[in-house]
C-alpha cells in the first residue's frame, strides 16, 4: 500500500510508470525461481486544497526597512481545527523577477499567525533587502509532497497561475539627495527659505516614498552695481539716449556684467551759455569805451 502526492507522478514501480490510483500487479521471480506475485494498491493525494498570498498585494519600504506578508493555507483533515494543523511546512520566497515561483532559489521559513475560519495563516517579516524591486509569495506543501505555491487576486488568490494568482510586488527605496548650483542677483528663495549671502545650504525631507533624503544648494549670490555720475552742460545734455534740459538728478537702470541690475544716477547741472553774439551792442560799447 503506498500513497504518493499527485504533483510526484509518475511513480515508478517494478519497470511501470503509473500516473493514476489503482491496484498494479506484477509478476516476479522469487529465490526458488518460482513466479511470486506482487500487487501495489496505489493511492494518490491531492496535497494542500488550497493556499494563497493573502496579503498584501504590492508595498514599498525605505533601506533598511520591515515588510510583513500574510499568506493562508486550506486542508480540510487539518486546518479547521484551532491553532496550527500538523504537518503543513510554509515558506516565504522572494526574487528579483516576476516569474513563476517554483523557479526561485530564495525561500524562508514562516511562523503561524492565527486561525482565519477553516485556514491556518501565516507570515514573515522581511528585512534587510537592499535597493531594488522584489516579487514574493508563499509555498505549502504537507508531509513529503512537492510544494504548491500561492497567488495574490482581490478575491482571496488560490495557488499561483501568473494571470489571475500573482506574486505580489515589494519597492526597495533609498533616501533621494541632489546637489544644485546656483547664481542669483541678490537673494535666492530655495524650499520657502530666502538665502543673501553665497554658501552652501542643505534641506533634509521625506521623498515620495517617505525615506529620508537631503538636497544641497550651492549658492553664489550676485550683487547689483549702483553709480552716480555729475554733469555739467550748458542748455542741454544727453545720457544713455534721453536729451535733458534742466537741472536735476537722473536715474536710469539697465544690466551689468553678472546679469545683475546696475543703477546709474545722473547728477546734472545745466547752464544757460549765450552763445550769440550781438555786434550792434558790441560796437556801442567799444565806441564808448567799455
Amino acid at each position: 500500500n503506498e500513497t504518493v502526492c499527485f504533483n510526484t507522478l509518475p511513480y515508478s514501480w517494478n519497470g511501470q510508470t503509473i500516473n493514476t490510483a489503482g491496484s498494479y500487479t506484477a509478476i516476479l521471480t522469487n529465490q526458488f525461481g518460482c513466479d511470486s506475485t506482487v500487487v501495489l494498491n496505489l493511492t494518490v493525494s491531492n496535497g494542500i486544497d488550497y493556499a494563497n498570498l493573502q496579503w498584501p498585494p504590492a508595498g514599498t519600504i525605505c533601506t533598511g526597512g520591515n515588510f510583513t506578508v500574510y499568506g493562508q493555507v486550506y486542508e480540510g483533515s487539518i486546518t479547521p481545527a484551532p491553532g496550527q494543523g500538523s504537518g503543513i511546512t510554509v515558506e516565504v520566497g522572494y526574487s528579483n523577477n516576476n516569474s513563476d515561483p517554483s523557479t526561485w532559489t530564495t525561500w524562508i521559513p514562516a511562523e503561524f499567525n492565527s486561525q482565519v475560519g477553516n485556514n491556518d495563516e501565516y507570515k514573515l517579516t522581511l528585512s534587510g533587502l537592499p535597493l531594488g524591486t522584489y516579487y514574493y509569495t508563499f509555498r505549502y506543501k504537507i508531509g513529503d509532497c512537492n510544494y504548491q505555491y500561492g497567488g495574490y487576486s482581490s478575491n482571496g488568490g488560490g495557488f499561483w497561475n501568473g494571470t489571475n494568482n500573482i506574486n505580489g510586488t515589494l519597492v526597495v527605496s533609498g533616501g533621494s539627495s541632489a546637489t544644485v548650483t546656483q547664481e542669483s542677483c541678490g537673494s535666492y528663495v530655495w524650499f520657502g527659505t530666502t538665502y543673501t549671502s553665497s554658501g552652501t545650504y542643505t534641506y533634509s525631507y521625506n521623498n515620495s516614498y517617505g525615506c529620508p533624503s537631503t538636497d544641497t544648494l550651492m549658492l553664489t549670490i550676485l550683487n547689483p552695481s549702483t553709480s552716480s555720475t555729475p554733469a555739467n552742460a550748458c542748455d542741454s545734455y544727453t545720457w544713455n539716449g534721453t536729451t535733458y534740459t534742466t537741472s536735476g538728478t537722473y536715474t536710469w537702470i539697465g544690466t551689468n556684467a553678472n546679469g545683475c541690475d546696475s543703477v546709474a544716477n545722473l547728477v546734472l547741472t545745466i547752464n544757460t551759455c549765450n552763445t550769440t553774439l550781438n555786434l550792434n551792442a558790441f560796437l556801442e560799447g567799444f565806441y564808448n569805451g567799455s
